[in-house]
């Protein structure tokens, strides 16, 4: 009899050679050497739409009218911004500055347009969401305040029409023309002039339609589109309610998909949320250009190009004329004419391919953030027949070489794999996970040189997907100011991005891991997400050959937290792998986490609680260096307070005092609790840690904020910085998460409207170019112990810090001195650590409950200041047991609810000092941002901690370059903030009128320190 775990594998093996085998067929037919998937439009497994549910439609011409892509469209750029509107050349841009006509459906869907006389219309600007296009044009109320979203709930449970009329220009006459949709959401049926064109399922791309013979120049034609909702299981709930619900029948995210309560969204997006584009060119046209890196030599870098040729007409001769241009220079550095064979044969329909090896010489490299710069180049493509132009087509793209290394195995740190407890991984899934090439391969290499990648978890910023390029670009220079280089697009939480996420990616130096949009699967079947096999095909081919030209993309990965071996999952896992393969060659990897990459919960070795609300140094004893890359961690606090002003009624706010009891906090809160990730966390957790801070029984809403931000801020600054020095043991980490895709309170470090966090400056700290740093290995201390430490310093740069100082101060309630040493160290280069230096101090017996602080100081070989840090550290009475102390340092402990102290604030409060500050600097950057610069000294006789730098009014979102920081006595510091005096595409909810710098008021204080306001 056979073993269940050899049925297993056979099951596996079953699956995943029908898998292999069907797409190895299908990719050869499209030439697979040359980096093409596609498939027949036709496949027996197609899943019926939702749509046949609703309407007169039969099963059979449902599937008739269905559309599969068999080629990509380049979103063409180089002809004009397709969000502009306009014609340019080539393109016509059916939305941007255009408008369209929307109205609800009233009648059942069939495959005629029907009777819309009767229709009421609205006005409305695409690309957007038929939710956030009728909030726009003023037909609902605000969608982000308060808990109106409940009342729009009906917006996402209905069929709508979008309609709009266009005329093809003279100039295109005897052109070919194709109608694209570059993102449809989620279900479309497309008509012209009362014509069916197809239907077409799936977000990240498509329809395509050839149009050519159903349009005329100079004529007025209709294009009209009936979204088709989708019909949902279950209704929006409360937290936890849809979490692991896999029944949804869609290839989309949870974030868009109203699956995700607990995450801040709470809609079902619809629309069309990408651009609509007329592309006209002659009989044969160009796409999915790609410039790929091969290698990089002494004397330049071996580069390989490629474009696909799609040929419409007879066979002929043509030629190609090509060249790379410096974008930086504008000067071409390569060129090339060259004679093409564009063939006909119908079993390739049609296609064929331009390729070339280039060599270019003392090429300009693309690096990550922090490594250096992103010089980026353009190859551009025209095609051409006796002289005449067909098409033309460019491509951005970097030269750079990154690949993913095996990472060193210290001996006194095993390999470990990452499992997530609640998924009960069986022994097939461990062991192919434990045994597969892939896993502990997570060091990062880029141009040869080995990296840390210190990274955060990227969520789709807005979750009616008004993805405005206002936010993300602020988002994304904030994120490279703060020394992040990897963003990992969580399979949870993200869409495959638009080309202006990637774009910024290109231009900031942050690598992109990206997810499928696949999460929580855990075992049951993905079956209810895999939709049809067309449908996986046609949306993963079209996004490949879409992102694989862009430098920051750096690996994909099958998505979060389930299970890729089991037979219902591996088919979907084995098809991505086998079209990501064959169109590009970045690694993949099944799942996270799995082989070498962990998610830091604890993982059942300790109660959940003890873990996750314990001490934040069990993060670099739990996770060491044997752990090689931490794909997924977090803290949670309460939102910014000028967040939470813009959509919590005042009323909630003011209530006070907020009390010991966290549940009843809440619950006398509800817009507040519902405006919050996961209640459960964002509720007890902030408030058990910021219990720590101050006196909650006396405290306000804002307080509480504060005390939390604090909490999350110490823990984030730990873990980060504890991680980056197991380099390169350990690649990386990327925390959840960076941002929020609604006005919520969350684990994120930036805010919906750009505001930073508390712990944002403490994560920009810990991932500071040269950073200086203490294992203290626990934060808490008991009278009678031995305060232990062991500081040393990390540097990036490739050469080395020599003859630096490292000045350890430890300080007592008072802030005053209790030790004082200063050594010599010799800080190697390439992100590795020194050597540690030990310090210790005995905790006197009668040592009362108190704060006490080390600060570190690290200073060049000039003697100048290059890093600071400062760690309040606690003596607490229950450890002076010193069987209790053991019990507290053998495993994680969950911190209690601090209701008589000690608590930092006021015994900061009772050891003042005096801060002056001034503006040194004051500019206009743009009609957008201006930048300050402030000088803050400390002109007391103690340290002054945390100072604090904020801009009144706050709903201008700042960035500075430090904040919450500790400013030891006699020192003056300078702090540059951005501000951003423009809301516009940041602040859907308040809006408020653009700022003058004038209008602002900047406030300097200190826990110890009064406030000084200052006029820029």
């Amino acid at each position: 009899m056979r073993s269940i775990l050899s049925e297993r594998l056979m099951a596996a093996l079953t699956i995943w050679t029908q898998c292999h085998w069907w797409v190895i067929c299908c990719a050869a037919a499209a030439m697979l050497s040359a980096g093409f998937c596609a498939e027949d439009a036709r496949a027996e497994d197609a899943r019926p739409a939702d749509a046949v549910d609703h309407g007169l439609v039969s099963q059979e011409d449902w599937d008739k009218s269905c559309v599969y892509e068999l080629t990509p469209v380049a979103p063409r750029t180089e002809l004009g911004d397709p969000n502009a509107g306009g014609s340019v050349g080539r393109q016509i841009t059916l939305t941007g500055q255009a408008e369209w006509e929307l109205a609800a459906a009233r009648s059942d869907l069939t495959l005629t347009p029907g009777d819309m006389s009767k229709l009421e219309w609205t006005r409305v600007k695409l690309p957007n969401t038929v939710q956030h296009a009728l909030f726009q044009a003023g037909k609902t109320s605000n969608p982000w305040y308060a808990d109106n979203y409940k009342s729009l709930q009906w917006i996402q449970k209905q069929d709508w029409y979008l309609r709009k009329t266009f005329r093809v220009p003279e100039g295109w006459r005897g052109r070919h023309i194709r109608l694209r949709f570059d993102g449809l959401d989620y279900v479309g049926v497309v008509w012209l002039d009362g014509k069916l064109l197809g239907i077409h399922e799936g977000m990240a791309g498509g329809p395509t339609f050839d149009i050519t013979d159903r349009v005329k120049a100079g004529r007025e034609h209709e294009l009209l589109v009936r979204l088709v909702h989708e019909s949902h299981p279950a209704p929006l709930g409360t937290f936890a309610s849809l979490l692991y619900d896999d029944n949804n029948p869609v290839i989309k995210s949870l974030a868009v998909d109203g699956q995700t309560y607990q995450w801040g969204n709470r809609f079902r997006s619809i629309g069309i949320w990408q651009p609509v584009r007329l592309v006209a060119t002659g009989q044969a046209y160009l796409e999915a250009p790609l410039v790929r890196t091969d290698a990089i030599t002494a004397s330049g870098a071996e580069l390989w190009a490629q474009a696909m040729i799609t040929n419409t007409g007879p066979a002929v001769e043509g030629t190609v004329l090509a060249r790379i241009v410096d974008l930086q220079t504008g000067q071409p550095v390569w060129q090339e004419e060259s004679q093409q064979t564009i063939t006909n044969d119908k079993s390739y329909w049609g296609v064929s391919y331009w390729e070339r090896r280039i060599v270019l010489s003392k090429p300009k490299l693309w690096w990550p953030n922090g490594l250096g710069g992103q010089p980026l180049y353009r190859l551009e493509l025209s095609l051409r027949i006796e002289g005449q132009e067909l098409d033309a087509i460019a491509t951005r793209f970097g030269v750079r070489k990154l690949e993913l290394r095996r990472n060193p195995a210290p001996a006194d740190s095993p390999r470990s794999y990452g499992v997530v407890s609640s998924m009960s991984f069986d022994p097939l899934d461990r062991q192919l996970m434990l045994r597969a090439d892939e896993s502990y391969r997570f060091l990062f290499v880029v141009n040869g040189r080995p990296f840390y990648a210190k990274g955060a978890c990227w969520v789709t910023s807005d979750d009616l997907l008004a993805l405005t390029p206002e936010r993300e670009a602020w988002l994304m220079e904030a994120a490279r100011a703060s020394h992040i280089n990897l963003f990992r697009l969580n399979g949870a939480c993200n869409i495959f991005e638009t080309e202006q996420f990637y774009n910024l990616c290109d231009e900031k130096g942050i690598l992109v891991w990206q997810d499928l949009p696949l999460c929580f699967v855990c075992g049951h079947s993905a079956k209810g997400r895999s939709a049809s096999r067309d449908v996986w095909h046609d949306q993963l081919s079209q996004t490949v050959l879409r992102l694989r030209q862009h430098p920051s993309l750096a690996i994909y990965v099958g998505g979060n937290e389930y299970r890729p071996y089991t037979p219902e999952n591996l088919w979907i896992l084995g098809l991505a792998r086998e079209i990501f393969a064959s169109c590009d060659d970045r690694p993949f990897r099944m799942a996270s986490p799995g082989g070498g990459t962990r998610h830091a919960y604890g993982e059942g070795l300790y109660p959940f609680d003890d873990f996750y609300g314990g001490d934040p140094n069990w993060y670099e004893k739990q996770y060491h260096r044997g752990c090689n890359f931490v794909s997924e961690w977090s803290c949670p606090a309460l939102g910014n307070m000028s967040l939470l002003k813009r959509v919590v009624p005042a009323e909630e706010l003011a209530r006070g005092p907020v009390g010991l009891d966290w549940q009843k906090f809440i619950k006398s809160r509800p817009i507040l609790a519902d405006r919050a990730s996961e209640l459960e966390f964002i509720g007890k957790y902030p408030f058990i840690r910021g219990s720590w801070y101050g006196d909650l029984a006396k405290a306000s809403v804002g307080d509480l904020v504060e005390y939390g931000q604090m909490a999350q801020a110490k823990v984030y600054g730990c873990a980060m910085e504890q991680w980056r020095a197991h380099f390169p043991y350990k690649g990386g980490q990327t925390v959840w998460n960076y941002n929020i895709m609604s006005p919520v309170s969350s684990w994120n470090l930036i805010d919906w409207f750009g505001q930073p966090t508390i712990a944002f400056y403490a994560a920009k700290r810990a991932h500071e170019p040269t950073h200086v740093m203490a294992r203290t290995n626990f934060y808490s201390w008991g009278p009678g112990d031995t305060f232990r430490a062991a500081v040393f310093a990390v540097h990036d740069a490739p050469e080395g810090l020599k003859d630096a100082r490292i000045t350890a101060r430890l300080l007592d309630q008072q802030l005053k001195p209790l030790l004082h040493e200063t050594w010599t160290v010799n800080v190697p280069g390439g992100g590795l650590k020194s050597d540690d230096h030990p310090l210790a101090w005995s905790i006197p017996t009668d040592a009362p409950e108190h704060y006490f602080f080390l600060e570190l100081t690290l200073s060049d070989s000039a003697n100048r200041p290059v890093s600071r840090q400062a760690y309040p550290l606690r003596v607490l009475k229950s450890l002076a047991d010193p069987e209790k102390r053991r019990k507290w340092q053998s495993q994680p402990v969950m911190e209690t609810l601090c209701t008589s102290g000690p608590w930092l604030r006021p015994q900061l409060a009772s050891a003042p000092t005096k801060l002056d500050a001034r503006v040194v600097s004051s500019r206009q950057l743009s009609t957008r941002e201006a930048e300050l610069t402030i000088e803050v000294r400390n002109v007391g006789r103690l340290p002054a901690y945390p100072v604090r730098v904020s801009v009144v009014p706050d709903e201008y979102s700042t960035v500075w370059g430090d904040n919450y920081f500790w400013l030891a006595e006699g020192e003056t510091k300078m702090v540059t903030g951005t501000v951003r005096l423009d809301m516009e595409g940041l602040d859907p909810v308040h809006k408020p009128p653009r700022a003058a710098i004038s209008d602002l008021t900047v406030r300097v204080s200190a826990w110890n320190a009064g406030e000084t306001a200052l006029k820029p």
